[in-house]
């Protein structure tokens, strides 16, 4: 008789995900060259199976679109060198969400009209599954004005 026995151990990381939303605030609407407009940004991190620590989210905003200071979250810092928003979470359990929301203006140039601008770009939301022990790491579409729930009308810039 032959017998034979194997084992295996399977590491299930976590399920990270990103929710990214844009809400107009104030300005012009739509967006008009060489004006303000103010959009509020909304991220939702989502954590399903296994606890994260290190947890952050970042974006990049384009040259023509302004941070403005006094976020809803102490967390959400703003590097003008690269233009740079970055949530600082730290830890999240397992089955947890975390929300954090800060405004920026827009102001697109002449050369943007008839265009939908990207107002963030680049969104990406990282942590360390402490049961893999793996660094994670997903990404998200960017958000442009048509992103605040409006038409391609709506959105795109005027003169």
């Amino acid at each position: 008789v032959v017998e034979s026995k194997t084992s295996a151990k399977v590491l299930v990381a976590t399920d990270l995900a990103l929710q990214s939303g844009l809400s107009y605030l104030s300005g012009s609407r739509p967006p008009k060259a060489d004006t303000e407009t103010t959009y509020l940004v909304s991220w939702t991190v989502n954590n399903t199976a296994n606890a994260l620590a290190n947890a952050s989210v970042s974006a990049a905003l384009p040259s023509y679109v302004r941070f403005v200071q006094g976020s809803t979250n102490d967390a959400v810092a703003y590097n003008a060198i690269g233009g740079v928003v970055t949530w600082t979470i730290g830890d999240i359990e397992a089955g947890q969400s975390k929300t954090a929301t800060f405004q920026v203006v827009l102001t697109p140039s002449l050369s943007q009209v008839g265009n939908m601008p990207t107002v963030v770009s680049d969104q990406r939301v990282y942590g360390f599954d402490r049961f893999t022990r793996t660094q994670l790491e997903r990404s998200i579409q960017p958000l442009t004005t048509q992103s605040a729930g409006v038409t391609q009308q709506q959105a795109s810039v005027v003169p």
